[in-house]
C-alpha cells in the first residue's frame, strides 16, 4: 500500500488462471452464442405451442359447433310446436347430464321469442341473449355463428327440419373454455419445462465443450506465456501437437520462448563482455598509472648509481697520481657497487617481463643451498656495513635440486629489502631448516613494518607500502620473488607489524625434477599473473 500523501498507487496483481477458469472470453462468447440460440429456440417453441393451442381451440370450436347442430336437429319438433318442457328435458338428458362443458343455453322460436333458458351456474349466469338477437335479426338466417364471451365459446345454430327447408327457431349454447385453458396451460408449462431443461443441458454442454477444447488450452497457453515472460525458459509449452489455430499459437509460443532464451543468452554474454571490457579498461588504466610510476622510479633508481659512477670517475680523473691505492680502491668500489645496482635493476625488470611472457625457464641442478645462502648473506653484509646479518642453518642436506641463479635473486632481494627498510635497527636474522620434505627459510628484520591492510597487495607488481615513502625502490622485487618461488613449486608468506618489523617465510621442496618444474611453469603462469 502506498504511504498516505505519497501520491503512489498500489500495483494490481494479475488474476490467477484458476480464478478466471470459467470467465474467459471464449466461455463468454460460447455462453452468448448458446443464449442467442436458446432465445431463438424458445421463440420457435413458443410459436409452435401457440399454433398448437390455436389448433386445439379450432378443433374444440368445430366439435362444439357440430354438437350444437346435432342438438338443434333433436329440438326441431319441441321448438316447432313450442314445447318448453320437452326442450328442457333434452337439456337435462343431453346437456346437463353429459360432460360436454355446456354452461348456458337459450332457445328461441321462429319469431325469436324466448322459449327456454338454461344456466348451469345460477349464481354466475352467462348472458347470451343480446348476442343472440344481433345474430338472428334476419329470420332467413339458416347458418350457425360463433363468438367468445367471457372465456366461453358461444355457438348459435338454427333449429331446422330434417330436409333443411323449414326453420323452427334458434338455439345458442355457451361452452366452458376452462378445461381447454387448463389443457393449453398444462401444454404450455410442459413445453416450457422441456424447453428450459433442454436449454440448460445445451448451454452446459456447450460451455463444457468450449472449456475443454478452447478455453482451457487458451488459458494454459496464456499461463505459459506469463511464465516465459517472467523468465521460466525451461517450461514445456502445451498443445503444440494440435492441428488447428490453438496448435499454431502454441508452436508460435515455442518459437517466442526460444527467441527469449536466445535474447537472454546474448544479453548475458554482452553484459559479461561489457564487464570484461570494463575490467580490462580499469586494469589497463591501473597498469598505465603503475607503469608511469615505475618509469619514474626506475629513472630515479638509474640516475642515482649513474651519478655515483660519474662522480667517482671524475674524482679519479682529477686525482690521477695523487690518490693512494686504498683511496683508489674505495672509489672503484663505489663504481662497482653502483654498476651492480644497475645490473640488479635490469635483471629484475627483464625477469618480470619474461615471467609475464611465459618464457622464463628454470635451470635445475644439484646445489649446496646452505653454502649459497651463506654466500648471499656475506655479499649483503659487505654492502651493508652498518647492519648485522646473522645466519643459522640447521640440518640442511648437502645438496638440493634448485635453480641456484634464481634462488640467488630471491634471497638477495629479500635481504636487500630487510636492510633498506630497517635503517635504524641493524639486526637481521636469517634462519634455514628442513620441515618434512620442504626447505623453510625466514628473513626477519626489526624495521618499519607494513600496515596490516596493505599486506594482501604486497606481492602485486609496482606496489609499494606506505611506510616505504622516501626509500628508493621499484615495486617489482617482491613480485619477482613470489613468481620465482612458485616456479620452484613453493610459497612465500609475510608477517609484519607496523613499526616492529617484518618476517618473510619461504618454503619449497627439497628435490624436484626438471619435468615438474617446466610443467609448473606452464601451468601456473596464468595463476601467477592473476596474482
Amino acid at each position: 500500500m502506498a504511504a498516505p500523501g505519497s501520491g503512489g498507487t498500489t500495483p494490481k496483481s494479475a488474476p490467477k488462471p484458476g480464478s478466471r477458469r470459467f470467465l474467459t472470453v471464449s466461455n463468454k462468447l460460447a455462453a452468448l452464442g448458446a443464449l442467442c440460440i436458446s432465445v431463438g429456440f424458445v421463440f420457435v417453441i413458443w410459436i409452435q405451442t401457440d399454433r398448437a393451442r390455436a389448433q386445439l381451440y379450432e378443433v374444440a370450436l368445430h366439435r362444439n359447433t357440430h354438437t350444437t347442430e346435432l342438438i338443434a336437429d333433436q329440438l326441431y319438433g319441441p321448438v316447432r310446436w313450442r314445447k318448453p318442457a320437452i326442450v328442457q328435458q333434452v337439456y337435462d338428458s343431453v346437456i346437463a347430464n353429459s360432460d360436454l362443458g355446456v354452461v348456458a343455453a337459450i332457445t328461441l322460436d321462429r319469431h325469436d321469442a324466448l322459449l327456454t333458458v338454461y344456466q348451469k351456474n345460477a349464481s354466475n349466469p352467462i348472458d347470451i341473449s343480446g348476442f343472440l338477437d344481433d345474430e338472428n335479426a334476419d329470420p332467413a338466417n339458416t347458418g350457425h355463428a360463433t363468438t367468445t364471451l367471457h372465456n366461453h365459446f358461444v355457438v348459435i345454430a338454427p333449429v331446422m327440419s330434417r330436409d333443411g327447408l323449414d326453420r323452427a327457431g334458434t338455439i345458442a349454447l355457451a361452452w366452458d373454455l376452462s378445461s381447454l385453458d387448463r389443457m393449453s396451460h398444462d401444454m404450455m408449462v410442459q413445453a416450457i419445462t422441456v424447453t428450459f431443461g433442454l436449454l440448460a443441458a445445451f448451454i452446459t454442454l456447450s460451455l463444457l465443450i468450449v472449456h475443454r477444447y478452447l478455453s482451457q488450452p487458451l488459458a494454459q497457453i496464456a499461463a505459459a506465456t506469463n511464465r516465459i515472460a517472467n523468465g521460466d525458459k525451461g517450461l514445456e509449452v502445451p498443445w503444440t501437437g494440435r492441428k488447428d489455430e490453438i496448435g499454431d499459437m502454441a508452436r508460435s509460443l515455442v518459437t517466442f520462448q526460444e527467441n527469449v532464451a536466445l535474447i537472454d543468452r546474448l544479453t548475458a554474454e554482452q553484459q559479461q563482455q561489457t564487464q570484461r571490457l570494463a575490467n580490462a579498461l580499469e586494469k589497463e588504466r591501473e597498469y598505465n598509472g603503475l607503469h608511469r610510476e615505475f618509469v619514474t622510479m626506475v629513472s630515479h633508481e638509474f640516475r642515482t648509481p649513474v651519478a655515483i659512477i660519474d662522480g667517482a670517475a671524475q674524482r679519479i680523473d682529477r686525482r690521477i697520481g695523487k690518490d693512494t691505492p686504498d683511496q683508489l680502491m674505495e672509489r672503484t668500489g663505489k663504481i662497482r657497487n653502483a654498476v651492480n645496482r644497475m645490473i640488479e635493476l635490469i635483471d629484475s625488470t627483464l625477469s618480470v617481463s619474461r615471467i609475464e611472457a611465459g618464457t622464463i625457464e628454470l635451470e635445475l641442478g644439484e646445489c649446496d643451498f646452505a653454502a649459497l645462502l651463506k654466500d648471499i648473506c656475506q655479499r649483503q653484509q659487505e654492502i651493508s656495513k652498518h647492519h648485522k646479518i646473522s645466519v643459522t642453518v640447521a640440518d640442511m642436506p648437502q645438496s638440493i635440486v634448485i635453480d641456484a641463479k634464481r634462488m640467488d635473486q630471491v634471497f638477495t632481494n629479500l635481504l636487500s629489502n630487510a636492510v633498506k627498510y630497517a635503517p635504524d635497527d641493524p639486526k637481521i636474522d636469517v634462519k634455514a631448516g628442513i620441515i618434512g620434505e620442504n626447505v623453510v627459510v625466514s628473513v626477519r628484520d626489526s624495521g618499519l613494518g607494513i600496515p596490516k591492510e596493505e599486506l594482501p597487495k604486497l606481492f602485486e607488481k609496482f606496489f609499494r607500502a606506505s611506510t616505504s615513502t622516501g626509500i628508493p625502490g621499484t615495486g617489482i622485487g617482491l613480485h619477482l620473488v613470489k613468481h620465482l618461488i612458485e616456479l620452484h613449486q613453493g610459497s612465500i608468506k609475510v608477517d609484519s607489524i607496523e613499526g616492529q618489523g617484518t618476517t618473510f617465510s619461504v618454503t619449497f621442496p627439497i628435490r624436484q625434477s626438471a619435468h615438474e618444474a617446466t610443467t609448473t611453469d606452464a601451468d601456473s603462469r596464468p595463476a601467477a599473473l592473476s596474482a
